[in-house]
């Protein structure tokens, strides 16, 4: 029984058309800003009712209640961390900051709920699924 080695040569010419073709996509995106929003809110909730919407950039610090004890939130520029919490584990704190549309933070012992709402590009929606 023969064998038949198939000797494959690295890279061939349609190789470097889809690393070309990827860069030029990759590059694209940068260059217009995809998913980027133009207008960005601030929205946080306790126990599902908006309590604050301020839309972003803006700098600040907010002091919150919670079912449980209190809440800092530092916002600067479209940055939005929760600093300190009462809550017993302090995941929310742990998140980090967010900044991007339909991020969130969530602290569940406080009931609280912090949303970067906006739409990316600036884009109207054409239609809602419910």
């Amino acid at each position: 029984m023969e064998f038949n080695h198939i000797s494959l040569k690295f890279p061939r010419y349609g190789d470097f058309l889809i690393i070309l073709l990827i860069l030029v996509i990759t590059v694209s995106f940068f260059l217009t800003g995809y998913g980027k929003a133009t207008s960005k809110t601030l929205c946080i909730y306790y126990d599902q009712e908006e309590i604050c919407s301020r839309p972003l950039p803006f700098s600040d610090t907010l002091y919150l209640k919670g079912a449980e004890g209190n809440m800092i939130v530092g916002v600067k520029g479209d940055t939005v961390e929760v600093l300190e919490s009462s809550c017993p584990r302090k995941y929310c704190q742990e998140m980090g900051p967010i900044y991007r549309p339909r991020e969130m933070i969530v602290c569940v012992p406080n009931k609280i709920i912090i949303i970067v709402k906006g739409n990316p590009s600036g884009k109207k929606l054409d239609g809602i699924t419910r």
